[in-house]
């Protein structure tokens, strides 16, 4: 067989060959296909998870939202509560504030919010305060709840306390006070930034700082006007020596600028914020013994020529009369000798006494036999000061007083929680309507009395004043107890030019309702000195109405008598115009106008007072327009002002040419503010 045909047969049991690993191929699409699924599996779940994450977050927005209203709310109710000194209210309110608050916190803090805003504060900075807002909103409102829990302790226990030798508790009650709202000014101080920070961040907490600074900063002013007072009463309180304040009667029944007749006054002593005494008297007692000797303002000549006490408030302006009535006080040998002096001094009209006896109830007064109640006990009191047992040589006639005040306090210090409520009311009221007064010789705290409209003091107008001032004040001169009799109106009409001049028309009714009445002191002419207070440039056109001028007194001084220099300049100023039978003036940086206007029993007079603005307001669009009144405290009045636009203008408020406003329960300072708006 040849090699030939031997080959293909020995080819098929050759060995096989090895088998070799196949190459691998590269794929790059496959690759990145796996990559990106990879990827968006991981930005599916995040997505989702954000979703849910925005939803929580918006859910959380929606609850905060809630919340803010909430607080929005309660923020109100507690302002309200505080100002009608309710203060269990407002502790309820703060504490459900506190409440929002801690749970707003717990969610945000559960739900990642404050991660987020810490995250987020990187890129935009402020919005990292969001946490720290909250805390510090927080702690303010828990100290604003201590304050609250401190003053409601003070309202049901300071006159237990000032009556019963426990006045250490009173000050370390003002005192802790004292250092809580210091506190609260820094948390406020810190809100304020914080809240102001995260509103430029995010604008979605522009709400939320607009609500702090209308509620909650509105609280807090007041109690900062709190804090500045309680810098000086604190120290005043711990002093060791006893403290003299002068509690000055007015009666309006005898019209005074001022308020009333003083016909008695009280000393009330303190020692360490404990009441030692307090002692009631005749003011005329303080008059006889004074060291000094002093001119008496002409209008009172008549009835007498030493000036005293009894008659110092003769200025519109409390703070000076109270002044003069603590010189003359201090100059009498009463006080002098012993050297008792009065830093501060109170004054009260007395229908204070009327909202007392409400209060407490009738008093038994055996002596007298007489039940004293708030309704006869003007008449009753003023019987027994002109007519009773005690009018006789070497009497006190005003003892009445002193046997009614140890009654009254005594049954002050039994009061309920609800009576002391009502009470504080009343007192409000009362300096709202001018009927107590306080001043201080200390010039920062008078400051503050003024701040808080309490000193009676006239107002300041400012330079370049837009607008209109009036006060019109009465002194009751040898004519009785008339003004408790007597009902007034008084009717502004004002028409302003396009010059800008203000054209004034004032009336004023006074009527005498004391023709029926028994005893004579409300029966006879009522005889009175009326001044009409209006701003510095104003020029008198007509009077229509008053009484001729008297005759003057025939009083000559001896160079003893001093002539006061705030009175002189008054009176120095004061020049009869002619063919008015009236003067015209200047005291406390305003013009007045004064003339007799006397009432006789069962008649009604009328005042009718011309004048014109010489100062040219700025007539414009958008013109803010001021009307002051000054009320003279103790003045029992109507009041009645219409106002005319110039031609071309209305009053943004009525939506007229007109503005009428009218009220028979006139505050201490009435302020209209009135916007000038082009037809």
């Amino acid at each position: 067989m040849s090699i030939k045909r031997i080959y293909p047969f020995l080819s098929d049991i050759r060995p096989p060959k090895k088998n070799r690993v196949p190459e691998r191929i590269h794929h790059p699409k496959k690759k990145n296909r796996f990559i990106a699924k990879i990827i968006w599996s991981l930005v599916a779940v995040i997505f989702i998870a954000l979703i849910f994450y925005i939803a929580n977050i918006l859910n959380f927005r929606n609850s905060v939202i809630n919340s803010l209203q909430l607080i929005s709310e309660q923020t109100q109710e507690t302002k309200m509560a505080l100002s009608e000194l309710k203060t269990n209210q407002a502790i309820n309110s703060l504490t459900l504030i506190s409440g929002i608050i801690k749970t707003s916190y717990d969610q945000a803090r559960g739900r990642g919010i404050f991660f987020l805003t810490n995250l987020i504060g990187k890129i935009l900075p402020g919005t990292e305060n969001a946490e720290l807002a909250i805390k510090t909103l927080s702690l303010a409102v828990e100290k604003t709840t201590e304050i609250t829990r401190t003053i409601d302790f003070l309202k049901n226990n300071g006159f237990h306390l000032l009556t019963n030798n426990q006045g250490v508790d009173i000050i370390s009650s003002l005192i802790l006070l004292k250092k809580d709202m210091e506190e609260l000014n820094i948390l406020t101080t810190k809100i304020k930034g914080q809240t102001s920070l995260l509103k430029n961040a995010l604008p979605q907490f522009a709400s939320a700082a607009k609500t702090f600074d209308k509620y909650y900063l509105a609280i807090n002013l007041y109690l900062d006007k709190s804090e500045n007072f309680l810098d000086y009463f604190i120290p005043f309180l711990e002093s060791i020596d006893d403290q003299h304040i002068l509690l000055i009667f007015q009666n309006p029944s005898e019209m005074r600028p001022a308020g009333g007749f003083i016909g008695s006054y009280g000393d009330i002593v303190l020692n360490k914020a404990n009441l030692k005494e307090i002692r009631i008297d005749d003011i005329y007692n303080v008059d006889r013994q004074l060291l000094v000797k002093y001119i008496a303002p002409k209008e009172l000549q008549g009835i007498t020529k030493d000036w005293g006490s009894r008659d110092a408030n003769w200025f519109t302006d409390f703070p000076t009369s109270a002044k003069k009535i603590i010189y003359f006080m201090e100059q009498s040998k009463m006080h002098h000798d012993k050297n008792i002096t009065f830093p501060a001094a109170i004054a009260i009209n007395t229908n204070v006494l009327g909202s007392l006896l409400e209060v407490t109830g009738p008093i038994e007064l055996e002596k007298y036999k007489k039940t004293i109640d708030s309704k006869n006990y003007l008449e009753e009191i003023q019987f027994e000061i002109e007519a009773g047992q005690d009018k006789i040589p070497g009497q006190n006639p005003k003892r009445i007083l002193s046997a009614l005040t140890p009654i009254i306090f005594e049954k002050l210090g039994n009061l309920s929680d609800e009576q002391k409520i009502e009470l504080l009311k009343k007192f409000q009221n009362h300096f709202e309507q001018k009927d107590i007064m306080l001043y201080f010789k200390d010039p920062k705290m008078e400051k503050l009395l003024t701040d808080l409209n309490v000193a009676g003091d006239i107002a300041q107008l400012p330079k370049n004043f837009q607008g209109d001032y009036l006060a019109v004040i009465n002194a009751n001169i040898a004519g009785g107890k008339t003004d408790a009799v007597i009902s007034q109106d008084i009717n502004l009409k004002s028409q302003i030019l396009n010059d800008g001049r203000i054209i004034n028309e004032l009336t004023i009714d006074r009527t005498h309702n004391g023709k029926d009445k028994k005893d004579w002191w409300y029966k006879i002419t009522n005889k009175n000195y009326i001044k009409i207070l209006t701003p510095p440039d104003t020029s008198i056109t007509s009077i229509q109405g008053n009484d001729t001028v008297p005759p003057p007194p025939a009083i000559t001084y001896s160079k003893k008598y001093v002539y006061d220099p705030d009175l002189q300049l008054i009176e120095k100023s004061s020049k009869l115009i002619d063919g008015l039978n009236a003067w015209e003036g200047k005291e406390f940086d305003k013009k007045s106008f004064s003339a007799w206007f006397n009432t006789p029993a069962g008649k009604t007079k009328e005042l009718t007072v011309g004048y014109t603005s010489d100062n040219r307001l700025n007539i414009q669009d958008g013109l803010s327009y001021s009307f002051i009144f000054d009320k003279q405290s103790g003045s029992q009045s109507t009041l009645s002002y219409k106002v005319t636009a110039p031609p071309g203008y209305i009053w943004k408020e009525s939506g007229s040419t007109s503005f009428n406003y009218s009220t028979d329960q006139i505050k201490n300072r009435e302020i209209i503010q009135l916007t000038l708006q082009k037809k």
